[in-house]
């Protein structure tokens, strides 16, 4: 295929892409039917992966010079689409009520001792989203949804302080991202250093580019 007609392809994928956020936009808040909105984010998740594979063909075909441009194209169009299936999961975990543990009983119908405790002193829960973050394990062509649904699921999240988002963004990577953040320590200034770090290793337009085209020459080889 030339690249004209994947460029209408992709044209026509984004043209559809485009109609169905736009209605989510109007209808999300107002949706309280969490089986809708799973198919609507299952939904989403097929066209993000339809454009994929459309952005990967016109890589393999468009002349050297102009890949950067379209690169810069495609991840700024999907960097908006991941937007929405964070607000979609969002969502789904507004009105999905949290499991609260049942309180137990001894024979004379008295709440034990601990249960007694933890019904005078309860503890602060953080409830996240589900279906929020995939972890993230340093590959750059999966930078950018990471770091959406990060930034959406976690670093928006006004009721939680820093140290607590480091803790998460800790959990949340593993492989060479672990170890680039392996030295901080939980400190409110550790949390932006971490960001920062791995904005400038991973996020750097040249090593996206550089993944794409890996990753357009691996699907060639199969």
């Amino acid at each position: 295929m030339d690249a004209d007609k994947i460029k209408n392809k992709r044209k026509a994928l984004k043209n559809n892409a485009t109609k169905f956020v736009n209605n989510l936009d109007v209808s999300l808040d107002s949706e309280t039917n969490v089986n809708r909105l799973e198919i609507l984010y299952n939904q989403l998740i097929e066209k993000i992966d339809s454009l994929k594979i459309a952005d990967n063909e016109l890589l393999n075909v468009i002349e050297a010079k102009d890949i950067e441009k379209e690169v810069d194209q495609a991840e700024s169009y999907m960097e908006n689409l991941i937007s929405y299936k964070c607000k979609i999961s969002q969502r789904i975990a507004s009105l999905t009520p949290p499991v609260v543990p049942p309180v137990v009983y001894n024979s004379t119908n008295v709440p034990t001792s601990t249960t007694q405790a933890a019904i005078q002193e309860p503890k602060p829960a953080i409830k996240l989203p589900k279906l929020t973050v995939n972890k993230f394990y340093g590959n750059h062509k999966n930078w950018l949804e990471f770091h959406s649904q990060f930034k959406n699921a976690i670093d928006k999240n006004s009721s939680l302080p820093k140290i607590e988002k480091l803790i998460y963004l800790k959990s949340l990577v593993g492989g060479v991202a672990a170890k680039a953040i392996s030295g901080f320590t939980l400190t409110e200034n550790n949390y932006d250093a971490a960001l920062e770090l791995f904005k400038n290793r991973f996020g750097q337009k040249n090593s996206l580019i550089n993944a794409h085209l890996r990753s357009t020459s691996d699907t060639n080889r199969v």
